[in-house]
């Protein structure tokens, strides 16, 4: 077995294990508080939703369209070819996230192997695992499918594997709004390399072709929706429409959340603490790494900062969790551990316990995003 399927399958194994603690403590939890336990939360609700019935409702298109098509898919398949019932649903969506991140973790693994050596890859790995918001993925959400897809994409960049990048990015670009981020730090690399005369001109079609396909995805369902609604970027005006999003300058957004720190919300100073972590991992990524994972990590950093939620107690909703995509942040962070395992255990053994707590808020139906 290669070395990077037994790390991540490793590390999967560890993190079902750990999900699985989490619901048997929130079980507990909800019995003596007679609280409704559940999986179907939040945006759970949303994707099968479209799952059932389409894009029926004005605010629906926030949502991209692959995850509710495979929990349709696959729900029917469990319903045995009859109408999938709301627990198809989620089960295919549970189902899906939890494949899609064995295959983001494995991937992981295999890509930082490549570029650099595997201890650093079971660092990279371990250290995602054990990040608070990686709750999410195992959840039906798309974090886990849109974090396989993006490292997906970038494996078959570096081994030229055209065809995996092309696959991987359209679904990329079908999974979430900031697919674009992929092409364009793949885009601004390419550049760089050109100016500076050190680009394998061999590669150069290739990947021009894996620099359109997240852009492609992302066109894929803007065309839909022109089709649909006569409104190619509905994506984004529901999310002002309805979210409350507004544009905003990362320099205010960052003084809109330090003021919410006085009356935080109960993941503000969480969410805070990791947006400025993440910040300062984009800087040293951009000096240390490939210019593309530099863009990448910097371009979710500043998609969080410029579209806050001013009328929210947490100015920057979700923010830890979007971050979870930021893949060379942890690769980045596993660098410095390399050699420092108490700096290792030490994040892994804060990590695990404030992921447990989240996980046990989130199906209890707590403000976990």
């Amino acid at each position: 077995m290669p070395l990077w399927l037994r790390t991540g399958a490793g590390a999967w194994i560890a993190t079902r294990l750990a999900i699985a603690g989490s619901l048997a403590g929130a079980h507990l939890i909800a019995v003596y508080t007679h609280r409704p336990l559940s999986l179907d939360r939040w945006d759970t609700q949303w994707y099968i939703a479209i799952a059932r019935h389409g894009y029926a409702s004005a605010a629906s298109p926030n949502f991209f369209p692959l995850l509710p098509l495979l929990e349709a898919g696959i729900g029917r398949v469990l319903a045995g070819g009859a109408d999938p019932s709301q627990a198809d649903l989620l089960a295919a969506g549970l189902g899906v996230s939890a494949l899609a991140t064995l295959v983001a973790f494995c991937t992981l693994a295999a890509l930082v192997e490549l570029e650099a050596d595997a201890q650093t890859a079971a660092s990279a790995v371990r250290l995602l695992a054990a990040y608070p918001l990686a709750m999410f993925l195992a959840a039906a959400y798309t974090d886990g499918p849109f974090l396989a897809a993006a490292l997906l994409y970038f494996l078959g960049v570096r081994t030229r594997r055209w065809w995996l990048a092309v696959v991987a990015g359209i679904a990329a670009g079908l999974l979430r709004p900031v697919a674009p981020l992929l092409g364009i730090a793949l885009l601004v690399e390419l550049a760089v390399e050109i100016a500076w005369r050190r680009t394998d001109h061999a590669a150069v079609k290739g990947r021009l072709v894996a620099i359109a396909a997240p852009l492609s995805g992302t066109g894929l369902y803007a065309g839909f929706l022109w089709w649909r609604f006569g409104d190619p970027l509905l994506f984004v005006h529901t999310q002002a429409r309805y979210w409350h999003h507004v544009m905003s300058a990362p320099w205010q957004t960052v003084a809109m959340m330090l003021e919410r720190l006085s009356h935080p919300g109960v993941t503000s100073a969480l969410d805070f603490g990791l947006v400025i972590a993440f910040a300062a991992l984009a800087i040293v990524v951009l000096a240390r790494m490939r210019l593309a994972y530099g863009v990448l990590t910097a371009g979710l950093v500043l998609a969080v900062l410029v579209s806050p939620v001013p009328s929210d107690k947490d100015a920057v909703q979700s923010a830890g969790r979007y971050l979870l995509a930021a893949f060379p942040a942890f690769w980045m962070l596993a660098r410095w551990v390399v050699g420092r395992p108490w700096l290792e255990f030490a994040l892994v053994a804060a990590g695990f316990p404030l992921q447990a707590a989240l996980t046990v808020l989130f199906v209890l139906g707590g403000p976990i995003y």
